[in-house]
């Protein structure tokens, strides 16, 4: 069992990358998903960068095309 102080130090910033698919020709791209977790779960996940052919592509992209990254991979990583 964890006193609450063990539980209080478990906190940090970590990432999590992904291959997924996007657009009308559905592209292979990396994802990664940036988050901050504690001993209560995770949260303030965005997606930190979106690859294709070597270039960050995520700033060109919609917000819906983005939350839906940020979704698929949030679903990915949980389910590890």
């Amino acid at each position: 069992m964890l006193t609450q102080d063990q539980k209080d130090s478990i906190a940090g910033v970590t990432t999590y990358q992904f291959y997924t698919l996007i657009g009308e020709s559905s592209e292979i791209v990396s994802a990664t998903i940036e988050f901050e977790y504690d001993s209560e779960g995770s949260y303030n996940e965005y997606v930190k960068s979106v690859i294709y052919n070597g270039v960050d592509i995520a700033g060109c992209l919609t917000l819906e095309t983005l939350n839906s990254i940020e979704i698929e991979g949030i679903y990915k990583r949980d389910a590890k």
